[in-house]
Formats: structure tokens, sequence, C-alpha cells
């Protein structure tokens, strides 16, 4: 089995198992496959291919991990970048980056 297959067979499998816990939220393992579907299909929309090296700058969310999901559905090598990396070695990731892609996820709630 694939990495990306992981999540689709655990969602298939175990849809009411709790995948991810982040703070005060969570996701299942179905929530997990079908958000990672649906990003996957914006990353597409958006002209991310096969291939592409895709980075995105994020707090650590559970979106991060439908994220890191739908990179390998569409097969795009995704790298995270750490909120805490200095400016010059974001840069140098960034332009390693085919077409990086903005965070937008809130923070999670401190617990």
């Amino acid at each position: 089995m694939l990495p990306r297959d992981m999540v689709r067979r655990c969602g298939r499998n175990y849809p009411d198992k709790t995948a991810y816990l982040c703070g005060d939220r969570s996701a299942t393992w179905q929530q997990m496959d079908q958000r990672s579907d649906r990003f996957a299909v914006a990353l597409q929309a958006l002209g991310h291919r096969k291939g592409d090296t895709v980075s995105i700058l994020t707090f650590e969310t559970i979106e991060v991990y439908e994220h890191y999901f739908a990179c390998m559905k569409i097969g795009a090598p995704r790298v995270g970048l750490n909120t805490q990396y200095p400016w010059p070695e974001m840069l140098h990731v960034l332009k390693d980056s085919d077409k990086p892609v903005p965070g937008w996820f809130r923070r999670a709630a401190s617990t």
C-alpha cells in the first residue's frame, strides 16, 4: 500500500475513528479522506500537477495533514515550512518550490 492510499483505506475501514486531535478540534478518518480529496481538487485547480513541489506555511493544525494527504493524492511532493524558520531559510525553500501555497489556516487553541 502506498502512503497516499492509507487515508482512503482508513476512511473506509474506520470512518468514525479519530484521526487527528488539535486543541479542541478533531477529525475522523472519513473527514480526513474527504477533506484531502477536496484539497487535492483545489490544488489542481490552482495549477498544481504531479511532480510539482508544493510548499505551505502554516501553524500546526489538522489542515496541515489534509494538505499532506492532498499532495500525496495528486503526486506532488509537499514541503512544509515551519513558522519558526528564519526568513533566509524560508526563502531558500520557497525558491526550490514550483508553486508555493500560502498558509491560511487558523492557529489551534492552546492546550
